[in-house]
């Protein structure tokens, strides 16, 4: 039942993402599919948590220091941010569950910028005393890659990894071999890149 409910809901973002193909400026085909992309968080989300667009900062970032603008950042709700105007807020890194950056066309220019604004929210500092917790909660901020289109392959994408990565000066550290410590050990910046209608990549692995 869930497979059928995604495949249908991923041939329905494919089929929609067409409409603003006769735009002439790239900035308004971009944009409608982020919404189509944000439309489908909404209705599948639980309601605990929210969908925004903007920044992320912790308790060391100053003003006007410059910082990635994220297109969607999902965060809970039950967590102050800041209102810069026009729809674009500053979010607390503790509230900060996952980024999603969103791709008409995933080139490699494109990858590369989004593991550079991947790697800088890794490297913002929580400040949180939990004394419980319940459920799964991610090491680190979830770094999310989500193309309508891109190369014909995933292993290209996937090789776009070894290739990007040290040019960031982004080290890939070796995974554990048993999945509790596996899930316990945060990406260095992208998690997983999706391609609709042709497949993912995380680090590690395509399909």
């Amino acid at each position: 039942m869930l497979k059928a409910h995604m495949d249908a809901v991923e041939s329905h973002l494919v089929s929609i993402s067409r409409v603003p193909e006769n735009s002439g400026h790239s900035l308004h085909k971009g944009t409608p599919r982020e919404a189509f992309i944000r439309e489908f968080l909404d209705g599948h989300l639980p309601s605990n948590v929210e969908i925004g667009t903007g920044e992320i900062i912790d308790s060391k970032s100053a003003p006007k220091q410059r910082r990635n603008q994220f297109d969607i950042v999902v965060h809970r709700r039950n967590y102050p941010k800041l209102d810069f105007g026009g729809g674009i807020k500053g979010f607390l890194i503790e509230s900060v569950i996952a980024t999603i950056e969103v791709k008409s066309n995933l080139t490699v220019e494109a990858f590369s910028d989004a593991t550079r604004a991947a790697r800088s929210a890794n490297q913002l500092i929580p400040n949180l005393t939990t004394s419980f917790q319940s459920g799964y909660i991610p090491p680190m901020i979830l770094n999310y890659i989500v193309a309508y289109d891109g190369p014909a392959s995933m292993k290209t994408v996937h090789g776009w990894v070894a290739q990007v990565y040290p040019r960031l000066g982004i080290l890939q550290n070796q995974l554990p071999s048993g999945d509790e410590q596996r899930i316990q050990t945060p990406a260095e910046a992208i998690d997983a890149v999706f391609v609709l209608n042709k497949g993912l990549c995380t680090s590690t692995t395509c399909r």
